[in-house]
């Protein structure tokens, strides 16, 4: 089946949220959703998860190196790239908040750091939970061994790393989540439902699709996803 009507209303609501605020920054000129009325049944060409599902994924996946950026993706719904660029200093434990500031992106087979995002509004700030500040510090705790084993230091203050200490390469994350997703499908029992295969992006269409079911206005929803 497809979306719900409200759920195709409300992303209706957030593109044309998007559109705008790319006509402010003179990306564009014109808002052509405007001009589109929302259809009362589309089939979604966005992949995301049953909520259910994705809660059970991550129990599944608590001992994945990768657990922690699937958790971040499905808790904020932010993009793969600012989940890779966040830093320690990023964090505030005491106000459980994350400050989204940079971004790694990919260029010719590698991945570099882009230290300002690409709009205003993709810098933000977000509340998370007390669960999510705790699984940041066993992250760190993990990552310390790590690096001291490894004889280096971590001079980006990223909270991803590879297993050499480097800057994570954003399409290998999308390579983590597919065996992740594998694993999660052979071990399922026959009546069992099974998660269809999505990139980390999906993890972010997820998130929102999970909010806007939940009645949350879809103001809110674009202001944390950074639109």
């Amino acid at each position: 089946g497809g979306l719900s009507n409200r759920v195709v209303r409300y992303m209706h609501t957030i593109m044309g949220a998007a559109l705008d605020a790319a006509i402010e920054d003179e990306l564009i000129v014109k808002n052509v959703v405007k001009s589109v009325t929302p259809p009362a049944y589309i089939k979604p060409a966005i992949e995301y998860w049953d909520w259910d599902l994705a809660k059970e994924f991550l129990e599944s996946t608590r001992n994945d190196r990768y657990h922690l950026f699937y958790y971040i993706g499905l808790s904020t719904g932010m993009a793969r790239g600012e989940i890779l660029g966040l830093r320690w200093r990023d964090i505030n434990g005491k106000k459980h908040a994350i400050s989204i500031r940079q971004s790694v992106v990919p260029v010719k087979g590698a991945s570099i750091i882009q230290p300002s995002l690409k709009t205003k509004s993709r810098e933000r700030t977000l509340d998370v939970s007390e669960n999510f500040i705790s699984k940041l510090k066993q992250h760190k705790k993990k990552q310390s061994e790590e690096l001291l084993a490894l004889g280096i230091k971590n001079p980006n203050d990223l909270i991803f790393l590879t297993t050499r200490g480097t800057v994570l390469r954003p399409r290998d994350i999308d390579s983590y989540l597919e065996r992740a997703i594998k694993r999660f499908n052979k071990n399922r029992k026959p009546n069992q439902s099974k998660l269809n295969r999505i990139s980390s992006h999906g993890l972010r269409h997820t998130y929102a699709t999970h909010l806007l079911e939940e009645g949350v206005h879809p103001k809110i929803v674009s202001e944390r996803l950074g639109h």
